[in-house]
């Protein structure tokens, strides 16, 4: 016979044609599997010519009801008993697939629901459905319950209530789907009220899984990281368990979000569908993480055309601005069952006739009164010092009020007098700051009333080898000033010291919120960065002597750090020249702070204790030429027990260098290392003063790092020479030691480790780091070029 082709094998099915009954299985998996073939291409080109995501998700969803009602007609056929059968069961759709959100990958969960006991019968439709669809190619998630066997899990279990929820007929009698329905009405598991905390720990990161906790992750997991579509669907969930409100159309109508916000929820939830869909067809599986592999590839498919960094930033922008979206709804979700939980354990009061309140730790502002911005604009940023003042952070239905009212900040409210004594009185509590400036960016005031502040929003400048956009590490290098109070050592204790003896911080938080403004014009961002600067000083009112201290910072913003961190500063013409620079001990205080704000909000682990040291070393060693002090002299210590027990880690042929190696480094020297360390840098000398270099590394098991030690005649780039051979082989420096001999051989210890296991390095790593530094440090190789090859690699890892 003529195979027929899916549309009609399954109208055949359907009428129990005698025709069908001459097809075998493999007749029937060849004529479904070619009509999903022919389908999916068809769907593939809609998504490549610019289909939105909503569409290609609904077309998917559409393509398997056609599918799974086919093979469902195609297993009644062949039971003993179909009329039998058909009468009792009901096919379901859950998850993602009961919500029509189907990605060209994705799983397909399926439930079949029955009334009565399960049978032979049954048994022999689920053992043709399943294994069917499994050679379709569809990845498969079937259960089988009972009505009463539903009611009483999802009772029980929060999972199966959430996937009982979303579930929608697909086959089977319409009429078993309803008695479903009506068993799980108004059921609330046991677990619900864990589960709302769990949810409600979600919101704030603390439950993630620790790769999929930073919305501005550099490889986003586009599905189950912060602001991926795990938020959004959390969001359904708790909106429609809380309130019976299950889609974005109902939650409007209910009032929980504006028609604004349910169209920027959309827009943003339909942007991710499209990369998510564009991911599986890119790598013909089910990928969810956007690589920087990827990334290129993905911009272009969706239009960024350019095959540059800077196309590939714009759509890393517009990703975390749309994540940004689905973070914020869960929030609303979030909030909004909080709300509802109190509400049902204490009646609530009318809200009281005042201007601010804190309830529930949140700050409420002018909830009293629809007018209460438009009478006094100024109250728009009078609210954010109050959150500062309070140190609480506002309240939800506050923040929708304040942008509601956006529209109010002008020329006029950028110039006012009062707004600039608020904005001031916020920028004075560095401590507060950070929260009170990020909620003003959230809610859209601070671009208000910085537009270059919104001119960097979601900028991502691969370049810079910076983790977050320019305006969140802005706004987290505000909220570093914020940790100090909790640093320990001797680099913590000294940050907060000069902290709490800082006069003017709000020079400080200022220059640390402009500091990276100059990035969206190009390359030279310092510079620009201080002309806007000046722009905004003269803009909004600041005093002429603020806007140039705050200028200044923003100029030398990465000045200190790049001396401390790549320059000899036991070169005392380097501490002169930036003893020059700085001028007062006023801008050294402001300067180190911003650089540990600055360092700190790169990326995760980048600031430690030994950046700090070295910048530490940096102030106290300029200070002394600012406050015209004198180096001190050491004392006799050579004869000291310590300096005794290093003769035990020494052949008799280097005991006798022992008192002229202590003499030559001194008693900070000696009270820096243990006994066995300095025999190791007595080793390290002698083969130096013989072949004219040496390197050595020593393994440290109990602080599981090595020690490299670095001989070699002293000379100007000398650090930034031994720290570039360490940059170029991806070895993490946490500690540096160095000395001068007074004859010009430099001793130089770094606590090194292996930055993707954080352990000692390996034989391997020890034989190409020890390689590169005898090839820069005795002239073969230029350590530019070791660099330069080091960044292409990264780059052709993320780019080619």
């Amino acid at each position: 016979m003529i195979i027929p082709d899916f549309k009609t094998a399954v109208t055949w099915a359907a009428e129990q044609d005698s025709q069908f009954g001459e097809l075998s299985r493999t007749d029937c998996l060849a004529v479904a599997k070619a009509y999903l073939d022919e389908q999916r291409a068809e769907i593939m080109t809609r998504h490549r010519e610019g289909a939105s995501g909503a569409n290609v998700v609904d077309l998917l969803s559409s393509l398997a009801d056609e599918l799974v009602n086919g093979v469902f007609l195609f297993a009644l056929r062949q039971v003993p008993k179909p009329k039998s059968i058909l009468k009792r069961v009901a096919i379901c759709a859950h998850g993602g697939y009961g919500r029509r959100q189907l990605n060209p990958h994705s799983d397909l969960d399926i439930g079949l629901v029955y009334e009565g006991r399960i049978d032979k019968n049954l048994k022999s439709l689920n053992d043709y459905m399943v294994p069917f669809l499994w050679d379709l190619g569809y990845e498969i998630s079937f259960v089988a319950h009972s009505i009463k066997e539903a009611k009483e899990l999802a009772r029980i279990d929060t999972k199966v209530f959430t996937s009982y929820l979303s579930c929608r007929y697909l086959a089977g009698r319409e009429e078993v789907y309803g008695k479903l329905r009506l068993a799980l009405d108004g059921l609330k598991p046991r677990e619900i009220s864990h589960r709302y905390a769990e949810l409600r720990l979600r919101e704030r990161g603390d439950s993630l899984a620790e790769e999929h906790r930073d919305l501005y992750a550099p490889e986003p997991n586009i599905k189950d990281g912060a602001g991926g579509l795990r938020d959004y669907q959390t969001g359904l969930w708790l909106m429609a368990v809380s309130h019976g409100a299950g889609t974005l159309d109902e939650i409007a109508s209910h009032g929980f979000i504006t028609k604004e916000e349910r169209l920027a929820i959309a827009e943003a939830l339909d942007f991710i569908w499209r990369i998510r869909n564009e991911l599986h067809y890119l790598c013909a599986k089910a990928e969810d993480t956007l690589t920087f592999a990827l990334e290129q590839d993905v911009a272009i498919a969706l239009g960024y055309t350019d095959k540059t960094k800077r196309d590939t930033s714009r759509f890393m922008q517009d990703y975390y601005t749309a994540a940004r979206v689905l973070q914020h709804f869960l929030r609303v979700a979030a909030h909004s069952c909080d709300d509802d939980i109190a509400e049902s354990i204490v009646k609530p009061e009318a809200p009281e006739n005042t201007e601010f309140s804190v309830e529930n730790g949140e700050l409420n502002a002018g909830l009293h009164d629809v007018q209460w911005y438009t009478e006094n604009p100024a109250r728009l940023m009078s609210v954010f010092w109050e959150c500062a003042r309070r140190d609480v952070p506002i309240g939800l239905d506050s923040e929708r009020r304040i942008t509601e009212n956006l529209h109010l900040i002008g020329d006029d409210f950028r110039s006012s007098d009062l707004v600039r004594r608020f904005f001031l009185a916020l920028c004075s509590r560095p401590l507060q700051a950070g929260r009170a400036l990020r909620q003003a960016a959230q809610s859209g005031v601070l671009e208000r009333y910085l537009p270059e502040f919104g001119d960097v929003r979601d900028i991502i400048r691969y370049e810079d080898f910076h983790h977050y956009p320019v305006d969140e590490h802005t706004l987290r290098a505000v909220e570093a000033l914020a940790l100090i109070p909790e640093l320990e050592g001797s680099v913590g204790n000294f940050l907060k010291d000069t902290l709490e003896h800082l006069m003017d911080p709000h020079i400080l938080v200022l220059a640390l919120l402009f500091h990276d403004l100059g990035k969206v014009s190009g390359e030279d961002h310092s510079d620009e960065g201080m002309r806007l600067a000046k722009t905004i000083g003269a803009r909004i009112g600041l005093p002429h002597e603020d806007t140039e201290r705050i200028a200044f910072l923003v100029q030398h913003h990465l000045l200190m750090t790049h001396i401390a961190l790549y320059r000899d500063t036991d070169d005392a013409d380097v501490i002169e020249s930036f003893a020059k620079t700085m001028k007062s001990e006023h801008r050294l205080r402001a300067l180190f702070l911003l650089s540990y704000a600055d360092m700190s909000a790169v990326a995760p682990n980048v600031w430690n204790d030994w950046k700090g040291t070295l910048l530490l070393k940096l102030y106290l060693k300029t200070e002394k030429v600012l406050l015209g002090y004198s180096e001190d002299t050491d004392e006799e210590f050579w004869k000291q027990p310590k300096a005794i027990a290093v003769q035990a880690f020494l052949d008799d042929e280097l005991k006798g260098q022992l008192d002229t190696h202590l003499k030559a480094f001194g008693g900070q020297y000696l009270s820096a290392f243990p006994a066995e360390q300095i025999a190791f840098h007595i080793q390290c000398l002698n083969q130096a003063d013989e072949h004219g270099f040496a390197a050595l590394c020593v393994p440290n098991e109990d602080q599981e790092t090595s020690e490299m030690i670095v001989c070699t005649p002293d000379h100007p780039g000398l650090f930034e020479e031994i720290t570039g051979c360490f940059a170029s082989q991806l070895v993490d420096v946490e500690r540096a030691d160095l000395y001068t001999r007074p004859d010009g051989m430099a001793l130089d210890s770094f606590t090194v480790v292996n930055p993707s296991r954080r352990t000692p390095l390996s034989d391997a790593q020890v034989k190409v780091v020890e390689s590169a530094l005898k090839d820069v440090l005795t002239g073969v190789r230029q350590v530019d070029e070791l660099l330069e090859q080091s960044q292409r690699r990264i780059f052709t890892g993320r780019f080619s």
